[in-house]
C-alpha cells in the first residue's frame, strides 16, 4: 500500500483551512490514493478471475486482495487506538496525527465489497439515542471470590 507523506500532508492542509475547505478539495486530494489502492484490489481481484487452473497465479492475485482487506482493517484499528490513546497522552509527533487523520478520511473510501461474511456495519451512523430507565439489576460477581479479568491485548477486541 503506497501514498506520499506529501498526500498526507495535502489532505490534512486542505482540513486545516476549517470552514474555508471546500469537499471537492478534500476529494481531489484523497481521490489520487484511494484510486490507486482500489484499481490495485480490482486488478488482484480479476487476476483471480483469470487465473483458473493456475494455483500459483490464483494464490498471488488472492494474497494480494487478501493484503488489501488487511490493510483497510489496520487502518480502522489505527485510527481506533490512535483516538483511544491521545486521549490518555500526547505522541509529541504531529505525524502520528496527520497519518490517523489521513487514514480516518481514506479509510470509508476503500469499497473493497464484501470483505468477510456478514453484515457491513462500517458506514454506520448513530444518529439518535434515547435512555430508559430498565431499573438497578444486581450486579453479583462472585460470592466471595476474587473475580480477575485478563487485561486486553488484541487491537480492537474491545
Amino acid at each position: 500500500m503506497e501514498w506520499g507523506s506529501f498526500e498526507v500532508e495535502r489532505v490534512v492542509a486542505v482540513a486545516l483551512k476549517g470552514p474555508h475547505a471546500k469537499q471537492s478539495e478534500l476529494d481531489a486530494a484523497l481521490a489520487p490514493v484511494a484510486e490507486r489502492l482500489l484499481v490495485a484490489f480490482h486488478k488482484a481481484k480479476q487476476a483471480l478471475e483469470a487465473a483458473g487452473d493456475d494455483a500459483k497465479a490464483a494464490k498471488n492475485a488472492k494474497d494480494e486482495m487478501d493484503a488489501m482487506v488487511l490493510f483497510k482493517g489496520d487502518i480502522g484499528a489505527y485510527v481506533r487506538l490512535y483516538g483511544f490513546l491521545s486521549q490518555i497522552f500526547d505522541y509529541g509527533n504531529t505525524d502520528i496525527e496527520k497519518r490517523a487523520f489521513f487514514f480516518k478520511l481514506l479509510h470509508p473510501l476503500l469499497t473493497l465489497g464484501r470483505e468477510r461474511e456478514g453484515v457491513d456495519l462500517s458506514a454506520l451512523r448513530l444518529t439518535a439515542f434515547t435512555i430508559k430507565d430498565m431499573g438497578s439489576p444486581k450486579l453479583i460477581l462472585g460470592t466471595g471470590e476474587t473475580v480477575k479479568i485478563e487485561p486486553t491485548t488484541e487491537t480492537g477486541s474491545g
